[in-house]
């Protein structure tokens, strides 16, 4: 019982670490993107206006 109680609380720590990993990945790759629209568009205000509540929700600190 102890070895499978062990066991679980591993995968569960492995799940998590690997979450925060995956979120964080996701966040770098999310800045990329934006980084590339905004050369790409920035000339377009309009797109930049739609497309900057998604932004806002996903990082509100821009």
């Amino acid at each position: 019982m102890k070895e499978r109680r062990e066991v679980g609380k591993g995968r569960r720590g492995g799940v998590a670490v690997t979450g925060c990993e995956v979120k964080t990945l996701l966040s770098h790759v999310d800045n990329e993107v934006q980084a590339d629209m905004r050369m790409i568009y920035g000339t377009h205000n309009s797109f930049l206006q739609t497309a900057s509540p998604l932004m806002s929700a996903k990082f509100p600190s821009e």
